[in-house]
Parts: structure tokens; sequence; C-alpha cells
């Protein structure tokens, strides 16, 4: 919960930083709160597209969530780059 509040105040200060949106989804992710790692992992993506590990990670958590669909996307768009 603090590596949250600690990935806002980073973000608040540079919401361009693909980095911290990528670890605050970490953070989510390790809290089983998968939905809001999508989104910060599709924040990184969006800022920076050639990432695999950003794809990877947004992967897994689709996975995490039986939507296998949008997992083997992700993680073919992973192998891709």
């Amino acid at each position: 919960e603090n590596a949250i509040k600690d990935f806002n105040a980073a973000i608040s200060i540079n919401f361009r930083n693909d980095e911290d949106y990528n670890r605050r989804g970490n953070a989510y992710y390790a809290q089983g709160k998968y939905k809001e790692a999508i989104d910060d992992y599709s924040q990184a993506i969006e800022l920076k597209p050639n990432s695999e590990t950003y794809y990877s990670n947004r992967g897994m958590a689709y996975n995490e969530l039986k939507d296998y669909e949008n997992a083997i996307k992700d993680f073919n768009a992973a192998i891709s780059i």
C-alpha cells in the first residue's frame, strides 16, 4: 500500500514516466488488484509501446482474470518485439 502511495506521488510529478506506471502496476498485481494493474500497464504501453516487459506484465494480469484472449494477444505482442 505504501508503495502505491509512493508511485502515486511520483506519477503526479511526472505523469509521462512509463516505468512508474509499470512499477505501480506491479504493486497492484502483487495485491491481487489485476484490473488496476492492467490500467497501469496499459498506460506504460501507451508511453513506451516497444516494451516487451509491459506487454508481458499486462498479459499476466489478464491471465489472472481468466481473460485468456487478451493474455494471448499481449504475450504474442511481447514475443514480436
